[in-house]
């Protein structure tokens, strides 16, 4: 589920908001131990926050049980989490009890350093793992003081905080990526899960507040305080954050700790937390999520050119005006995502003129300006065919529309050339030979580095590669075709003619619109906004055959412990000819699945299962 304009504000904003609560929800829960039994009040919280959810989110309205395979894998998770839940809230009120929540916080912590350890992965990393430790060690200056029964509590509650990151963590990446419901309904069915989990402990210790309606209000706010305001921030920053980055992430909270007790208690920071207070925030300024520019893809040449392009390419199509789909993104929604790409190393980016009416390519060029250093750092695609206006001579292959539309399109991009310039389908109206001239001419102009073609019959596209030959004119040197694991006809013909001629293949919808990430159900559910507004989806993968392909998909999928999507552009990626996919991406998560995808080698078994369900198509996307 689409989360609209909260996609456009950092994840470190949804963090703050976690944080303080992280602390405001326990501080009125201890006030609460006078008057109620410590698992008591726990189990208030936890069923006030089921409440709430029930009553907001409904979790129950989709049917894990029904869906398919890349939907009921998550189920167990649902499961794991809300029993992780149950016991977590209930030992961290028995170690508060017991023992300062300071020092509590502190053991707690220890579970993130772990976690981020993990995913430090390089020195800088490690260094900035260190810097946060040191600095929470000096705010918490933590004392081994107090009952013991208290210190067991307060390391079990480490060990499940831990628990509840990985769950969390999984879930919200699920939500993210189209896997079935969203991350917070998940979290939904998880709390509803715990409240029944909890109940023989605590509902006994509960039940004094049931006669008294200020108790029982005062519960009802701890749950909203301490479990719905940080559970539903921890989603929204977890789907956007590495896990490593949002543990480390957590070594804030005793900053926010110690900045709300000066603001509202007015206990002024001594010498030592202020320096605590920034090794913490140097130590996660200092932590890059990211292995850096370049290092996430590879590179190879376009075919038989000499032009290096990476291993992705990024399709800009998605970035345009919502008038005209409403999963289209505006400048300042695509920029983060478009950043995200570019910071993994894609440097390969593919737009067309007919993109909103031109829109795209206004988006893309300034982006693209903003994003690199030069324009030589980056590659460049657009295409031309279809009608960008009303008159006779706005659309189509000839002359005239060729040489006018390149001009158009290197306004829009704000740029003197693309690298490669593309025919974006057949024109059955103009001769091969006057469009070949005409873009032989853009490549002479300067205005064309390289150019290629895309959706059309292997003889066309020999034919129009032999005229170019036997004039001396500029031949293509891509051809951007429709392929996928639902839709393989291109391996018959038009794939092994690239291979033989030096060709690169640059595949388009290589998750066949979302359906192989598990944005549509066989029963015909809807589960993302591009999902309930995309015809083309429904026109070209709507059989039955094709949801056995992203069945299996998924099977292999969770046997792998990957997203389907992770999979299914590694199986792309893998085969003969394919110079790099073209995705398109609506949020961080998608570009972070493409990049993933790179370094991920499927073995033999797993190759011939992918393929094993395929049944021949017609022909799709020629027209």
């Amino acid at each position: 589920m689409p989360h609209g304009r909260l996609d456009r504000l950092p994840p470190a904003s949804f963090f703050g908001v976690s944080a303080v609560f992280h602390y405001l929800g326990p501080s009125l829960a201890v006030l609460l131990f006078a008057r109620l039994d410590v698992l008591g009040v726990a189990w208030l919280r936890i069923a006030s926050a089921a409440l709430v959810f029930a009553l907001w989110r409904r979790p129950w309205r989709r049917d894990l049980g029904r869906l398919g395979p890349a939907v009921r894998r998550p189920t167990g998770t649902v499961l794991a989490l809300g029993a992780v839940l149950a016991v977590m809230n209930s030992v961290f009120y028995l170690a508060v009890a017991r023992l300062p929540l300071s020092t509590v916080g502190a053991i707690e912590f220890g579970g993130t350093v772990i976690l981020a350890a993990a995913g430090a992965r390089t020195a800088r990393n490690a260094g900035a793992l260190a810097l946060t430790t040191a600095g929470v060690a000096t705010i918490t200056a933590i004392r081994v003081t107090g009952q013991p029964l208290g210190f067991v509590f307060a390391f079990a509650n480490c060990g499940l905080f831990m628990a509840y990151i990985v769950l969390g963590h999984r879930i919200a990446r699920a939500g993210a990526e189209g896997e079935g419901p969203a991350g917070i309904d998940r979290l939904g069915s998880a709390l509803v899960i715990a409240a029944v989990v909890a109940a023989p402990w605590g509902l006994g210790g509960a039940w004094p507040a049931f006669r008294h309606p200020v108790l029982l209000l005062a519960g009802a706010g701890v749950g909203v305080c301490s479990s719905v305001i940080p559970y539903v921030a921890d989603q929204l920053a977890m789907a956007r954050l590495p896990r490593a980055r949002f543990a480390l992430m957590l070594a804030l909270l005793p900053v926010f700790a110690t900045v709300i007790g000066a603001i509202v208690l007015r206990q002024l920071p001594t010498v030592p937390d202020l320096a605590g207070i920034a090794l913490v925030v140097l130590g996660v300024a200092l932590h890059q999520e990211r292995l850096g520019r370049g290092t996430n893809v590879d590179y190879t040449r376009l075919g038989s050119a000499g032009l290096k392009v990476s291993r992705i390419c990024l399709g800009m199509m998605s970035y345009g005006s919502q008038a005209e789909r409403a999963w289209h993104l505006d400048e300042s929604a695509a920029e983060p995502i478009v950043k995200a790409a570019v910071e993994g190393g894609v440097t390969f980016f593919d737009t067309a003129d007919t993109y909103s009416g031109g829109v795209s390519e206004q988006i893309t060029g300034r982006l693209l300006g903003r994003l690199f250093a030069r324009r030589d750092d980056y590659v460049l695609a657009t295409k031309v065919y279809f009608p960008m206006g009303q008159e006779t001579n706005d659309g189509g292959l000839s002359r005239k529309h060729v040489l006018s539309a390149i001009d158009a399109s290197l306004r829009r991009l704000g740029t003197d050339y693309v690298d490669l310039y593309q025919i974006h389908r057949w024109d059955y109206e103009t001769p091969i030979e006057e469009t070949m001239a005409a873009l032989h001419q853009v490549v002479q102009a300067g205005k064309a580095r390289y150019i290629g073609a895309s959706s059309m019959f292997a003889w066309q596209f020999a034919k129009a590669q032999q005229v170019a030959e036997r004039h001396g004119w500029t031949r293509f040197a891509s051809m951007q075709n429709h392929y996928n694991l639902l839709y393989r006809e291109e391996e018959r013909e038009m794939i092994p003619l690239c291979a033989d001629q030096g060709v690169a293949v640059l595949p388009y919808s290589p998750l066949a619109r979302g359906l192989l990430a598990g944005n549509r159900s066989r029963q015909g559910e809807r589960r993302t906004t591009r999902a309930g507004d995309d015809p083309l989806a429904d026109q070209r993968y709507s059989s039955a055959a094709d949801f056995d392909v992203a069945d299996r998909l998924a099977e292999v999928a969770a046997a792998r412990g990957a997203p389907a999507a992770q999979v299914a552009l590694a199986w792309l990626l893998s085969r003969p000819g394919v110079t790099a996919p073209i995705i398109g991406a609506t949020r961080p998560g998608h570009i972070a699945d493409a990049l993933a995808a790179c370094q991920l080698r499927l073995g033999e078994e797993e190759v011939r299962r992918l393929e094993e369900p395929y049944v021949p198509h017609p022909v799709l996307a020629h027209s």
